[in-house]
């Protein structure tokens, strides 16, 4: 969303603005909280948080990494960190001073190991986009103006945008961070001694809603520190052990993405969170499970709902969701599935939220568009010829799809 070169973009003066502006010392003291975090985990259960901490990373790298103050541009984490930068001190240079504190806040806050960047992120994503096509844009919310994100403006016509995300967490009822933490114990305890003499996978099923309670994790813990008896009932969850003797032999037989594509096809696996581990001669995985189904159809109708809350309904405006957490491949395919001309898929959930006779009565005409969008998976490069010679930029692009509420009450001749 966003144009970097090496001709017009000082990254070092570019860190070094932001990290003034949100404070050096409060920056790097939530990152080294989130490095240490990272550190104590195994490489796989700290894949799990995909991209969820890529801006804390990328920050380490760039002032303890081998090239420091240096962008890499081939880097699509990078660039991403860079655009959030830059897009910040770009926001900030048109802010009065009491939204540029209160956007200092935010910034802090959103950076804390237990919240999610990447919900600002797309805020910042939103704004570099937009003002390529109007002659101002602001932080409404942040400047006391209104109750949603943006306000952009171009001669007499004005248009809101309410930017909304949705995470690998959104209706999932087995949250990432306990995936994570179970994991973790689970290849822990299994380095130090296995319970059990054979291949299998333990079970563990929830008889509720997961939460976030750390009562089952060492309920986990308690139950791979012995030798294990066929289920134990736990108080919040049954953990079961299913022998599974094949997975002995096929390690030794198979390449290791072979083995891995043959365990993760195993009934009582596939489809369900999960991770294995090698001790000794024996393959091992730990399957979680949960009554509750994924509630994140049911979820997305009433975010678009909430954000169209948001908005002031005046004028005309538009809804941005962004998905975050997920592979672009996924979002592709709900796309061509909204395409299909049987109105499902996402043109069924802005119909659902937006449209008269959707699932409320509240009128909310007033959202023109709903744009969704994905997760970019590798930085684009751009060359363009202009009289001082040929510019190199790098940019963050990303699917995105648009929805458009036919039943829309202010006109919107603007496009985005």
């Amino acid at each position: 969303m966003a144009n970097f070169g090496a001709d017009d973009f000082d990254f070092a003066a570019e860190f070094a603005e932001f990290a003034g502006y949100v404070g050096t010392q409060e920056l790097f003291k939530v990152v080294r909280k989130v490095v240490h975090k990272l550190s104590l985990l195994d490489p796989a259960p700290r894949r799990l948080f995909g991209t969820r901490y890529f801006f804390h990373e990328q920050i380490d790298e760039f002032t303890e990494g081998a090239l420091p103050f240096i962008l890499d541009a081939s880097s699509p984490l990078a660039v991403r960190a860079a655009t959030l930068i830059a897009g910040v001190n770009r926001a900030k240079a048109g802010m009065s001073d009491v939204a540029q504190s209160r956007l200092r806040r935010m910034m802090l806050d959103n950076l804390t190991p237990d919240r999610d960047i990447r919900q600002i992120e797309h805020e910042f994503r939103a704004f570099i986009h937009v003002r390529q096509m109007f002659s101002a844009v602001e932080f409404a919310d942040l400047e006391g103006h209104g109750n949603f994100d943006l306000l952009c403006t171009t001669g007499g016509a004005s248009v809101e945008v309410e930017c909304k995300t949705v995470s690998e967490d959104t209706g999932n009822p087995i949250k990432n961070e306990m995936v994570v933490n179970l994991s973790q114990i689970f290849l822990s305890s299994l380095r130090k001694r296995p319970p059990v003499d054979e291949s299998g996978l333990f079970y563990l099923k929830f008889k509720s809603d997961p939460g976030s309670s750390k009562t089952i994790q060492q309920d986990l813990k308690s139950a791979l520190a012995a030798p294990f008896v066929r289920v134990i009932d736990c108080q919040h969850a049954t953990i079961d052990f299913l022998p599974r003797p094949t997975w002995r032999s096929n390690l030794e037989t198979l390449p290791p993405d072979e083995l891995r594509n043959f365990m993760s096809d195993d009934p009582d696996i596939k489809g369900r969170s999960h991770c294995f581990t090698k001790i000794g001669a024996d393959m091992f995985a730990l399957v979680l499970e949960t009554s509750r189904m994924s509630m994140l159809a049911e979820r997305i109708p009433r975010i678009l709902k909430d954000a169209a809350d948001q908005l002031s309904g005046t004028g005309a405006s538009m809804i941005w969701l962004h998905f975050v957490g997920f592979a672009e491949e996924e979002f592709r395919a709900l796309v061509e599935f909204s395409k299909n001309g049987m109105g499902g898929g996402l043109n069924a959930l802005v119909a659902e939220a937006v449209s008269p006779g959707g699932s409320s009565f509240k009128d909310r005409s007033h959202v023109n568009v709903v744009r969704f969008s994905g997760e970019p998976v590798e930085a684009q490069r751009h060359s363009t010829a202009t009289e001082e010679g040929v510019v190199h930029r790098t940019s963050m692009g990303g699917a995105a799809y648009d929805v458009r509420n036919p039943f829309a009450r202010h006109q919107l001749n603007i496009k985005f």
